[in-house]
């Protein structure tokens, strides 16, 4: 939903001389705003849909809390990855292996109180190996 008003046209070549100043990181986002006659806004979208970087921008900002910068998304879902991961790795100890084979051949796998639910049957962790042995088999692939 827009407010109604429409985007400013911007003057040939005036886009540009903002994009140096922006890179540049001489002046902060408001005084931009007040060299360009625009709102504050206007020039944080811009740099956002042109992909401008403006070192000022992200000055007060915390830093990121275990090294991994939100702004990165490789970094951030390598992360991600490596946290759940870590948390497989704590929940099913030496049956991961199986846990993570049998997962990506469609099952179902949880830990329960009793055992592990592998779709709608709690077994133990012998009868897990053996199910993903079996699946192991029926694949072609070597234990």
């Amino acid at each position: 939903m827009t407010s109604g008003r429409k985007p400013r046209a911007w003057k040939p070549g005036e886009l540009k001389r903002m994009r140096n100043v922006v890179e540049a990181g001489e002046l902060n986002i408001e005084q931009i705003g007040r060299h360009f006659k625009c709102s504050e806004h206007e020039v944080r979208r811009l740099t956002v849909e042109q992909g401008w970087t403006n070192p000022n921008t992200r000055k007060f900002t915390k830093p990121p809390k275990n090294g991994v910068s939100y702004w990165n998304r490789a970094k951030f879902e390598a992360a991600k990855r490596e946290e759940v991961e870590k948390t497989d790795r704590r929940i099913y100890g030496a049956l991961l292996d199986d846990v993570q084979w049998l997962r990506r051949r469609g099952w179902v796998i949880n830990k329960e109180r009793g055992g592990f639910r592998v779709g709608n049957k709690v077994i133990d962790a012998e009868a897990l190996r053996n199910v993903a042995d079996r699946e192991r088999r029926l694949a072609g692939v070597a234990a």
